[in-house]
């Protein structure tokens, strides 16, 4: 895996042979550092700045791709008007794919059940957390004390693994959190590749995607575009072709695409009045 800012010539290389870019990224973890209360988080002047920035490049789109579910998206953007794929792909506010996905009465009474027996279960450990999403819920235990998490996911397991066995639930782990999930095909990856190509109608040769997340559940858009431009933040992204170490070195990078895109379309306007 290369080195993201030590491969920016490889990278513009890619950038320059395509007429529209699309910017995928997640967003705790990769945006915005993980909090020990996830609804104190903001996005940074900075970073509001570069997104703002990346709206003007006419040549490029960016969207937020996360597991939160858009209620708290939307508010943990800080309203701006920015495109978002919340709950992993279940719900979003994009053009020309549905805004949700539709269950059927198995799936919302199997989801009933094993909310009722989880919200019983962490009764007992009150640092735990539980999450409810239109179509799944997260159950996390980044809070307990570090002598009681073994414990405690053993106990979650025993309880969603009947469900799961069921197959109207799937389990999508991350770090110190467990998603659960109607389960269905949709995932961050599959959700960003039908938007493309309903804009496009499948002609993506002229298309460039830029992948960016930190967590197992970002693998999905790593693995749906893997001769694009993937970008792993921190150490848990195993598929992606380049390292991002840190938040801030994604700040940075993000800043550049948006220089570099903006002087594109300067580059271009010039040569257009040349020929005039």
């Amino acid at each position: 895996m290369k080195y993201l800012l030590d491969s920016l010539y490889d990278i513009w290389a890619y950038v320059d042979k395509k007429k529209h870019v699309y910017i995928f990224s997640d967003f705790d973890g990769t945006l915005t550092p993980i909090r020990k209360h996830p609804e104190d988080v903001r996005l940074s002047d900075g970073i509001l700045h570069t997104l703002l920035a990346l709206q003007q490049a006419k040549n490029t789109t960016f969207v937020v791709v996360s597991g939160r579910k858009m209620k708290d998206l939307k508010h943990a953007t800080g309203g701006i008007a920015l495109n978002l794929i919340a709950s992993h792909g279940l719900e979003n506010n994009l053009k020309y794919i549905p805004h949700k996905i539709s269950v059927t009465d198995m799936h919302t009474q199997t989801m009933y059940e094993l909310k009722s027996k989880i919200e019983d279960y962490i009764q007992t450990y009150p640092d735990a957390k539980l999450d409810v999403k239109p179509f799944s819920f997260a159950v996390h235990w980044r809070n307990l004390k570090p002598d009681k998490k073994e414990k405690f996911v053993r106990g979650l397991e025993t309880i969603v693994t009947p469900f799961v066995n069921h197959g109207t639930i799937s389990i999508l782990p991350g770090k110190q959190v467990m998603e659960l999930m109607v389960n269905s095909q949709t995932n961050k990856g599959t959700v960003c590749r039908e938007y493309l190509h309903e804009m496009y109608k499948g002609n993506l040769s002229d298309v460039g995607v830029i992948a960016i997340g930190d967590d197992i559940s970002d693998e999905s858009m790593m693995k749906e575009f893997p001769g694009d431009i993937t970008i792993g933040v921190g150490n848990a992204i195993k598929h992606a072709r380049y390292h991002a170490p840190t938040i801030g070195a994604v700040h940075a990078f993000l800043k550049k695409v948006a220089s570099h895109q903006i002087a594109r379309l300067r580059t271009k306007h010039q040569r257009r009045i040349l020929y005039i």
